[in-house]
């Protein structure tokens, strides 16, 4: 693989990650969010917090998913298996 193709691939990685750790705060985020919302009975604090909750899960989801492919990849590179 050459020096550019390493180099691509562990930006990409690092862009992935970063998303990832913004999609996990985000879930932490609209968790604080409805918790405070119920505490207040504000009912659009509640709605916003899970919409906010439910979306940095999904984020986070989608790009572990994405970061498990790509190390079971490596690993497979390694093992000699692919």
């Amino acid at each position: 693989m050459s020096d550019i193709q390493t180099h691509a691939e562990a930006g990409k990685a690092m862009i992935e990650t970063t998303v990832a750790a913004a999609g996990s705060k985000a879930t932490y985020t609209g968790a604080g969010m409805t918790l405070s919302g119920w505490l207040l009975s504000s009912e659009f604090a509640v709605l916003a917090g899970l919409v906010l909750g439910v979306a940095g899960f999904l984020v986070n989801w989608y790009y572990k998913h994405k970061a498990d492919k790509r190390m079971q990849r490596e690993h497979e590179a390694r093992m000699g298996l692919y």
